[in-house]
């Protein structure tokens, strides 16, 4: 008998599409900055929960029956995408992302999912990383020049923007893409936040 192919699965929350306007609005705006950035594709915005690492389908089937399960008994919830900032990293990309007003919730619903993984012998991240990536920076030859770029970005925030409700997690297939290329997803199956 073969083996299974497994894919690179993570756990998401996808913004309903009138948040991802908004939020491709306010990136074309940092776009005008004209900084040598990797942007994401507005289809491709999320915030990401957790990655999975590689899951046959058998494997992905039982997770997502029993994270359905444990939804039931949570409460949907907004958030407010309200400030830019960026993450700075000195041996790999750097990343501009759009952060929220009150993650509490988010934090909240974030520490269920952690357990979750943990019972079920998943690795979750060592520490949450709640925000929504809007691009990223390759290392530059001179940091000074990316810390430069980075401090740019801080200059231009966001106006205006809607909460948007959270009210399901989505399962995600990573999409392989070329290392200039920004990320890509495939959302497998989308589970409900509550009992509906």
């Amino acid at each position: 008998m073969g083996h299974q192919r497994k894919s690179r699965f993570f756990l998401a929350l996808i913004p309903p599409q009138e948040s991802i306007l908004d939020i491709s609005r306010f990136q074309d705006q940092l776009k005008k900055l004209q900084f040598p950035v990797i942007w994401e594709k507005p289809e491709s915005f999320h915030i990401r929960l957790a990655y999975l690492g590689k899951l046959a389908d058998g494997e992905k089937n039982l997770m997502e029956g029993e994270l359905s399960q444990l939804l039931k008994s949570e409460v949907p919830f907004s958030i407010l995408p309200s400030y830019a900032d960026y993450l700075y990293k000195k041996h790999s990309d750097s990343v501009i992302y759009l952060g929220f007003e009150d993650i509490r919730a988010l934090k909240s619903l974030s520490a269920v999912v952690r357990k979750f993984l943990t019972r079920n012998n998943f690795s979750p991240p060592l520490r949450d990383s709640l925000f929504l990536a809007l691009g990223r920076i390759k290392r530059q030859r001179y940091p000074h020049h990316l810390k430069q770029f980075l401090y740019a970005v801080k200059q231009v925030q966001p106006e205006s923007m809607k909460n948007f409700q959270v009210d399901s997690i989505a399962i995600c297939e990573d999409i392989y893409q070329e290392k200039d290329e920004a990320a890509g997803y495939y959302p497998k199956k989308i589970i409900k936040i509550g009992k509906y």
